[in-house]
């Protein structure tokens, strides 16, 4: 089953009809992408801390593969 969000604008009152015409819907779903090349998805969404965090951590865990 699919399920979305719905994000309203800041200025947005209980009750206002046009704050659901500025409104969005966005897709709640898994990211292949994210999974697939993490930290290239970090940066890429300008997550710089958290990129450079999981950069740190794969690096050593690749270094020692066996060849």
């Amino acid at each position: 089953m699919t399920t979305f969000t719905l994000h309203l604008p800041r200025d947005a009152r209980p009750g206002d009809a046009t704050a659901l015409d500025e409104s969005e819907l966005v897709k709640d779903a898994f990211s292949w992408g994210a999974f697939f090349f993490t930290f290239l998805w970090f940066f890429f969404h300008r997550l710089w801390l958290a990129g450079l965090g999981v950069l740190l951590l794969v690096s050593p865990s690749a270094a020692s593969w066996p060849s």
